[in-house]
């Protein structure tokens, strides 16, 4: 290819990475504007509603802004104020129950933060969806979210082993699965619940990892089918019944023929005689 045919290529990709970009702000530009109709629609008519209690005064309109996962919208909402007391209402975070960081976008933050440092998350979402948070708000995000997950497989442990109630099956009913359980050392700056080794502030992360099988991908790569895996930094008897509940949850019911594999810690071999008896 001679030097004029290579000028031509790097122009052809320069041109389409314009349009291509120009395209996308295009697009995004017009889903913000209806994702800003669709907050205002819901906040009049939430406001109206709470109006026609007689309990509210209406303040006038503020702007505040909510964001998402296309960016920040601003949107313009109404105050509301409670007679002969103090403090604000405004209906689209309260009878709505809008965050100020939308749950699409709170999974994006879980999503990027996975893996890499809160600024290279804050990069990423910002040139891939337009969103707009700082490295603080991304932290606060991932830890909200961390935070509602430990109290749902809480209840869920609570129900199973004080209650004795079954959650509900999200998956079918799997007839054999493939159990790891194990457990690794990681460095923490906690000052709770930690071992020094070596001089260093360790803590043990446990996960379990169970899966129905694995599928070939090539000579050298397989894949493991129906995977789930669920892992934190608890005392063993604590994390066995929360990870017993999340088997409950994705389909590995009593009767499942479970196989368990582990290095032979007697936290494990004690975890297969309570959580997964009868099986090996």
């Amino acid at each position: 290819m001679g030097p004029g045919a290579q000028e031509k290529v790097g122009n052809g990709k320069e041109e389409f990475k314009r349009f291509e970009e120009e395209l996308v702000g295009r697009h995004r530009e017009q889903m913000l504007q209806e994702m800003k109709a669709k907050l205002e629609g819901m906040d009049r008519a939430a406001a109206d509603e709470v109006l026609t209690r007689g309990r509210y005064l209406d303040k006038g309109y503020v702007r505040r802004r909510v964001q998402t996962s296309l960016g920040g919208v601003w949107v313009r909402i109404r105050r509301l104020k409670r007679r002969g007391r103090s403090g604000s209402l405004y209906a689209l975070f309260g009878q709505c129950g809008i965050p100020r960081v939308s749950e699409r976008a709170q999974e994006h933050c879980v999503q990027v933060a996975v893996g890499q440092s809160y600024e290279m998350s804050r990069e990423t979402l910002k040139q891939l969806s337009g969103m707009e948070l700082s490295r603080m708000g991304i932290w606060k995000v991932v830890q909200e979210r961390g935070q509602r997950e430990r109290e749902r497989v809480e209840e869920q442990r609570r129900k199973v082993f004080e209650l004795g109630e079954m959650p509900k099956a999200e998956k079918p009913t799997k007839k054999a699965v493939v159990v790891e359980i194990d457990g690794t050392m990681v460095a923490s700056r906690e000052v709770t619940e930690i071992e020094e080794v070596k001089g260093k502030r360790k803590m043990e992360v446990k996960l379990g990892v169970a899966f129905t099988g694995t599928k070939q991908l090539s000579r050298n790569r397989r894949r493991t089918e129906q995977r789930m895996v669920y892992g934190e930094t608890a005392p063993a008897e604590e994390f066995g019944e929360r990870w017993y509940g999340e088997c409950l949850r994705h389909g590995i019911q009593p009767e499942t023929d479970v196989h368990l594999i582990g290095d032979g810690a007697a936290w494990i071999r004690n975890l297969q005689r309570t959580i997964h008896p009868g099986n090996g």
